[in-house]
């Protein structure tokens, strides 16, 4: 008898803790709000990506999940590259690369809604690691693509638009970064890794600024509309294949999707004028490497675009 009174006590103890730490959080979302939703909100119900991405206004969500679905592809993908070399079974590598391409595919996604607009996503997030892994994913995507992809001239004219973007604003280095940890020998220090590969990206772009500039001297020589790829085209993939695809890193080989879903970039495009081209040409005026354009072809360009 005295056992059951005491099983009782328990569980009527137990149940008025539970009781008590519902009501804490319950608390906490009346007075703080309900917890910011994130990429995996998103991630694991598509429908709900696509009503986001159907409503325009919304371009401070999409751009925050823009940049979070690009760190989570690029944490996968190395997530997969490190299963191959230590040896995991061929599941495990196909659904990291699975969800890697469905992680990508919902980053460019959101990537075009804002209409590719890297200098928001600077200046709103200050994250120019995650907008590099968004530029260069997508120049790789037009690359790799096996049919010829309308889109190529853009994602060029993408990538030498940042990477002069990053060369301009970081022509005066920044300044070093504080310790943030006791010690990080042992603690990595986030604040100082981060710094170290922001460093190292700038390094990596004024290497490349020359062809960057070159590329922009091409276009500008040739002005024409520039085709990029709407929402539709990376949106449309993950919904229809990007469940099935990631089951398939579970279940095994599935010949119903055996490879990872990929754009459709005929799927819905959109026009950029020609006329853009000169907000390149003012944006290599403050960069200082205006010297290296061939100066008769911008101004024959820019009187035939702004006749005065």
């Amino acid at each position: 008898m005295r056992r059951v009174v005491l099983a009782h006590h328990k569980r009527k103890r137990m149940s008025s803790l539970v009781r008590m730490e519902i009501d804490a959080i319950q608390n906490l979302n009346e007075y703080w709000g309900p917890p910011e939703q994130n990429w995996l909100d998103y991630f694991v119900d598509a429908r709900k990506l696509s009503q986001l991405l159907s409503v325009l206004g919304n371009k401070e969500i999409v751009g925050r999940l823009a940049l979070q679905f690009a760190e989570q592809a690029a944490g996968t993908q190395k997530e997969g590259e490190v299963m191959v070399v230590k040896g995991f079974s061929s599941e495990d590598i196909q659904f990291a690369h699975h969800k890697a391409a469905c992680l990508f595919l919902c980053a460019m996604a959101c990537f075009a809604y804002i209409e590719y607009d890297v200098d928001y996503l600077i200046d709103k997030y200050n994250e120019v690691l995650s907008v590099r892994i968004l530029v260069e994913n997508f120049l790789g995507l037009c690359r790799s693509n096996e049919t010829p992809c309308v889109s190529y001239q853009f994602a060029e004219w993408l990538y030498a638009r940042w990477t002069i973007s990053i060369d301009r604003r970081y022509r005066i280095p920044p300044p070093p970064a504080k310790q943030t940890v006791n010690n990080p020998l042992l603690v990595p220090d986030l604040q100082l890794t981060k710094h170290e590969n922001i460093r190292k990206m700038v390094v990596d772009m004024r290497s490349s600024l020359s062809q960057a500039v070159a590329t922009l001297e091409k276009l500008i020589a040739e002005p024409q509309d520039l085709v990029a790829p709407r929402m539709e085209c990376f949106l449309s993939p993950f919904i229809e294949k990007g469940g099935l695809s990631l089951s398939v890193g579970i279940l095994g080989n599935n010949v119903l999707c055996q490879w990872p879903p990929r754009p459709l970039f005929d799927l819905s495009t959109t026009t950029f004028p020609a006329a853009i081209v000169v907000n390149v040409v003012c944006g290599l005026q403050n960069s200082g490497e205006f010297y290296l354009l061939n100066r008769v072809v911008v101004n024959k360009i820019i009187r035939v675009l702004i006749p005065s």
